[in-house]
């Protein structure tokens, strides 16, 4: 199994997260999905530590169908991401 850590900033306050990348195939949830259940786009700011400047950087992310996406900023995010997950498959603790 994978793991990933990251830590965020949140509303000022740091949080850590680690991400065990495995559990239930994508299959078993999207069958799961069709219960009427309808999911909203959540986008906005958070704050990502970076260690080529050695501090936060505020990054602007959506999560939409599955996948948190980030961009540098709202404006770029019509250019294409800087990075994205999958969180199908992701166990969130």
């Amino acid at each position: 199994m994978k793991m990933a850590n990251s830590v965020a900033s949140v509303n000022g306050e740091d949080v850590e997260t680690i991400m065990d990348i495995g559990g239930n195939d994508v299959e078993d949830i999207e069958e799961g999905e069709s219960d009427g259940v309808i999911v909203p786009e959540l986008q906005g700011t958070l704050s990502k530590w970076t260690n080529y400047i050695h501090g936060w950087q505020s990054r602007f992310i959506v999560l939409k169908d599955g996948t948190l996406s980030y961009y540098k900023s709202e404006q770029d995010s019509g250019f294409g991401c800087r990075g994205s997950i999958s969180l199908y498959k992701a166990d969130i603790k």
